[in-house]
């Protein structure tokens, strides 16, 4: 309940400041599309990298690379 009411509000804010400032409009829309395509293309790139750190440790596992394999358990956490 909590959220959508903080959304409205949210929605209202952003709402009123187009209404004021009509030039910027455009510029709004942009960096909101952009602001969303980075918040969903980021955890795919923490979460790429301990995936490539462990499949480097379990395809040369006959070397001793436990270290880079506890590296990619603390990454994600970060």
């Amino acid at each position: 309940m909590f959220t959508f009411i903080f959304l409205i509000f949210y929605w209202l804010s952003v709402t009123l400041f187009c209404a004021v400032y009509k030039n910027t409009q455009i510029i709004f829309i942009k960096d909101s599309l952009l602001s969303f395509l980075l918040d969903n293309f980021y955890p795919f790139i923490i979460y790429l990298i301990p995936t490539c750190l462990r499949i480097v440790t379990l395809r040369y596992s006959k070397t001793n690379l436990k270290c880079i394999y506890k590296l990619s358990d603390i990454i994600p956490f970060f």
